[in-house]
């Protein structure tokens, strides 16, 4: 069993005290960048939940990375079949935190997840942790959470890996008395900031501490 990461850093912390101003400019600020239009193509995407289509591609571009052509011939021919079967299996509307997704390893997720990195078998072709994580999280906006080095490191102390259960972190996280506080705050951030409420909880948490790790780790990025 792969074990569960803990939080260094309350991911709350970003949202309340004296950060909750900074994570509203930040979410504000963010809107010039090419991230803010990920959230918008996963958005628009709705209207085919159980495929990867081109504009999926596009929109993970967004975030400054881009599914190699490889993978992409696989996801739009020979995989996409048994990548569309297993998302049919994991509702859209599901949230991280409701009782009904099921994340653990067996589940539609986790299988999904090895499906792409794998080809199914056929063997890896450059989509590595952060890159599946994208797609995934461009598909389940509310399930699956972006893994971005500089927020991995901010929050858990440690960069991502194959034995990186994130999944069961944030689901523990946010079900827990202290996320359904965390979940009211960052609604609160977003409606202040005037943040397009369709953007999910996770990518909200995500875009603020990616925000904020340029202070805490004195790096910058353009996404």
């Amino acid at each position: 069993m792969i074990p569960v990461p803990l939080f260094v850093r309350s991911p709350s912390s970003f949202f309340e005290g004296s950060e909750r101003t900074n994570a509203i400019g930040s979410l504000q600020a963010y809107e010039s960048k090419t991230g803010f239009h990920f959230d918008r193509f996963a958005y628009e995407g709705q209207g085919h939940p159980n495929e990867i289509t081109y504009s999926d591609l596009a929109g993970v571009g967004m975030l400054s990375v881009s599914v190699p052509a490889y993978a992409t011939l696989w996801l739009m021919g020979e995989g996409a079949k048994r990548v569309s079967d297993l998302l049919a299996q994991i509702k859209p509307e599901w949230r991280v935190w409701d009782d009904e997704p099921h994340l653990a390893q067996g589940s539609s997720a986790w299988n999904l997840w090895d499906v792409i990195r794998t080809r199914d078998g056929l063997g890896p072709c450059g989509m590595g942790p952060t890159l599946v994580s994208k797609l995934l999280a461009m598909k389940r906006p509310h399930l699956i959470p972006v893994r971005d080095s500089r927020v991995c490191w901010t929050l858990f102390g440690r960069d991502h890996d194959e034995n990186f259960d994130d999944w069961a972190a944030w689901r523990n996280e946010l079900r827990s008395p202290q996320g359904e506080q965390l979940r009211s705050l960052v609604a609160e951030v977003q409606n202040e900031a005037g943040y397009p409420d369709t953007t999910s909880v996770l990518r909200i948490i995500d875009i603020v501490v990616w925000s904020a790790s340029d202070t805490v780790h004195g790096v910058s990025s353009s996404e």
